[in-house]
């Protein structure tokens, strides 16, 4: 049997199937099964959605290729953006729907992103740069405004950046946060933010992620990831649930209107349980 294996399948391919098979066990689509039951071509985008991602910056590398970038470094009021810290990078894998080793971080959609840094090298920032993010990225008029962060602290005039944004139609996310259990922290917490929050693959709650505010879930629990460093790699958290339910906003956005936007989400939902852990439950498309 082996000789007749040998003879149909030339030995260098056996070696490649066999890398292909050790390099992605840790890997699969589990995070776009449960979010999408049919598929999206986004070759049929009349235009790109234009996305303010405010992070740690973002590193543009080959896999985004075909994206659209324009930066800007709201910790130092310059148009350099420094991305040593990972997260930023990460976050837009799955947003944008990359694709590495026949794994999928998202559903691919077209973006022009405006790569706004708030947070250092550690991933830390403040209220300054946070309120010179939003500035710069209301004065873009994107489509969507994606923060996977979260603060204990209530600042006024972010308040009103906010409620800015909300008024002029623009869709805002957040990550609720992973507090271990204590309540979602802001900008989660404004009206006009929709909250996510985290679930594994069993539907079931992630551990670390904060209870109340919350409005949907999304996927967050060993979610796969491409780092700054083009090496794909799991990852939990609300900061990756957030970006997932972001990638089906922007898919959404590419054939519907804010208004009935919102509407699919409140007709297209799953309840999972206790309001406070999941919210209105995971939002799924064409299911």
């Amino acid at each position: 049997m082996w000789r007749l294996i040998k003879n149909l399948i030339p030995f260098p391919l056996i070696l490649i199937i066999i890398f292909y098979a050790i390099n992605t066990y840790n890997y699969n689509d589990w995070a776009v099964e449960k979010t999408y039951c049919a598929s999206y071509n986004y070759k049929e985008q009349k235009r790109p959605i234009k996305i303010a991602i405010l992070d740690s910056g973002i590193k543009q590398l080959d896999i985004f290729n075909g994206t659209s970038f324009t930066t800007y470094n709201a910790l130092e009021n310059s148009n350099d953006v420094n991305p040593v810290y990972n997260h930023g990078t990460q976050i837009l894998s799955i947003i944008n729907g990359a694709t590495s080793n026949f794994t999928h971080m998202g559903v691919h959609v077209d973006l022009d992103v405006l790569d706004i840094q708030i947070l250092d090298h550690n991933g830390i920032g403040n209220i300054e740069s946070f309120t010179r993010g939003l500035e710069y990225a209301l004065e873009q008029s994107p489509d969507i405004i994606h923060m996977s962060f979260s603060t204990t602290e209530n600042d006024t005039k972010i308040e009103k950046l906010i409620k800015k944004a909300g008024e002029n139609n623009i869709l805002l996310v957040a990550a609720s946060g992973n507090s271990l259990g204590f309540e979602s922290g802001y900008p989660a917490r404004y009206k006009e933010v929709i909250s996510i929050s985290a679930i594994d693959e069993n539907m079931n709650r992630y551990g670390y992620s904060s209870i109340n505010y919350i409005d949907y879930v999304a996927p967050g629990v060993n979610v796969p990831v491409i780092n700054s460093l083009g090496e794909l790699e799991n990852v939990s958290g609300t900061s990756y649930s957030a970006a997932h339910f972001t990638n089906l906003l922007a898919i959404l956005k590419t054939k519907l209107t804010t208004k009935e936007l919102l509407d699919y989400l409140d007709h297209n939902t799953e309840r999972l349980g206790n309001h406070k852990y999941f919210g209105n439950g995971i939002v799924r498309y064409g299911c």
